[in-house]
């Protein structure tokens, strides 16, 4: 019998796996390196090592769980937990997470298997009202590295938002954008995973906290780097590296003290409250420029005022979209300014030079030298267009037609329609000589 030493009354099973035994090895699958023990009681337990994981990306495969174990990793090699001991339910359908840093560790290993319901069920595990211990902050901190887009993935990041929320502790994920991207997949969310209508409710109030915080630091940074910029810089230097705190000079410290508190009474006076992390984590994010997507912030405000009043119970709500921009109609309209060169500025210096060192022309391509199509001329040109094969922008006469339609649409060549009326007809004989040329409706011709 192989004894377990820092658990003497545990030991390794030798017998075949049958029963519960087997149907317990069915919930270490997530955990590859786990250990099955068994007691004299025939009581199960999972030994798990506390080594640091990665999911490996595969081209081939992109929805892989392939784990691997870091073991020498610089940070969690120092951790003093080494290993975690789950007992196995006397069913044999789930493991008991004996405290908080376990239930997060397996948490995590479940993230990166895709097992987005076995999550769910620890949310309630993990969650505490005061900061992890530091072995149980690099647990946390490495859900960072997990890149899942799933919706489930997405909502279960925002129940693992509100499960710490009145811990103060910053995230591995941005959680505004995190909201963002839940109200965009919220439809495709299982059912065992979707928040509820009061924890919907409460991640759009934390995102838009978070808007007004952002907003307001910002208006503070604007104001001190027109004020004080070199003493703004120092600032910066000063937060983004711990070594530059300890080396600054008193008067610095005790400016940025001031400067920090003089944002946390503005921020307390919109009710709105900061932990120091958070509040560096803003500083820094307006010293960079951050800058939130209009697109986000507007999806979140429509779902915080259907939320709203869906909690009221009125049957419409009012919601706004964004501004879109303004459609260009340059082929409906004479555009005088959008082409001011001369074709024949462009035939000599651009085409022409082009074609003598290409070797297809002694001089470049002939110059044309009419200003005005007669009416039957006009005429004349809608027909090759019709006819011609070769008159496409992929045939051999592609420079003499690009030329033509330039000059028509740069008025530059003139028209005569039997009756003069207006020059925007000018403007749609060019668009019709545009669409029945061979090719003009490419993608990207114009």
């Amino acid at each position: 019998r192989l004894c377990s030493v820092d658990h003497s009354q545990l030991f390794l099973p030798t017998r075949p796996p049958f029963g519960a035994r087997q149907q317990a090895l069915s919930l270490l699958q997530a955990v590859p390196h786990a250990l099955l023990l068994q007691s004299e009681d025939e009581e199960l337990f999972a030994c798990v090592p506390n080594v640091c994981p990665h999911r490996v990306n595969i081209e081939s495969n992109p929805f892989s769980t392939e784990l691997v174990l870091e073991r020498g990793h610089d940070v969690w090699s120092q951790t003093a937990t080494k290993h975690y001991l789950y007992p196995v339910h006397v069913s044999a359908s789930f493991l008991q997470p004996p405290t908080t840093g376990s239930a997060l560790y397996l948490t995590l290993l479940f993230f990166m298997h895709r097992d987005y319901n076995l999550v769910s069920q620890l949310i309630n595990s993990v969650a505490t009202d005061a900061p992890y211990t530091s072995d149980d902050a690099v647990c946390f901190e490495h859900f960072e590295e997990i890149r899942d887009g799933h919706p489930n993935a997405v909502a279960l990041r925002c129940k693992l938002s509100l499960a710490v929320q009145h811990a103060r502790m910053s995230l591995p994920w941005d959680l505004y954008e995190v909201g963002a991207e839940h109200v965009r997949k919220v439809i495709h969310v299982t059912g065992e995973c979707r928040l509820s209508f009061d924890e919907e409710i409460k991640v759009l109030t934390m995102c838009r906290h978070y808007r007004e915080k952002l907003l307001l630091v910002s208006r503070e940074v604007d104001a001190l780097r027109r004020d004080q910029g070199q003493m703004l810089k120092k600032f910066k230097s000063m937060l983004e590296d711990p070594s530059e705190m300890l080396t600054a000079s008193g008067e610095h410290t005790k400016s940025l003290r001031k400067w920090k508190d003089r944002i946390v009474r503005r921020l307390r006076a919109e009710r709105l409250g900061t932990s120091d992390k958070e509040l560096i984590s803003l500083i820094l994010a307006a010293l960079r420029g951050r800058t939130l997507d209009p697109e986000d912030v507007l999806m979140l405000q429509n779902r915080e005022k259907y939320t709203d009043a869906m909690q009221d119970g009125r049957e419409s709500v009012m919601l706004a979209m964004q501004q879109q921009p303004r459609p260009s109609r340059w082929m409906l309209h004479t555009d005088i300014n959008a082409l001011l060169a001369s074709p024949f500025d462009l035939m000599q210096r651009v085409l022409g030079q082009q074609a003598e060192r290409e070797g297809m022309y002694d001089t470049g391509p002939e110059v044309p030298t009419m200003r005005n199509m007669p009416y039957v001329m006009a005429v004349e040109h809608i027909q090759e267009l019709t006819n011609n094969s070769e008159m496409t922008f992929n045939g051999e006469e592609s420079t003499d037609l690009f030329i033509k339609l330039y000059s028509l649409f740069t008025q530059s060549l003139g028209v005569k329609l039997p009756r003069a009326v207006n020059p925007v007809h000018q403007h749609t004989f060019a668009t019709l000589s545009l669409a029945l040329a061979g090719g003009g409706q490419n993608h990207g011709i114009l």
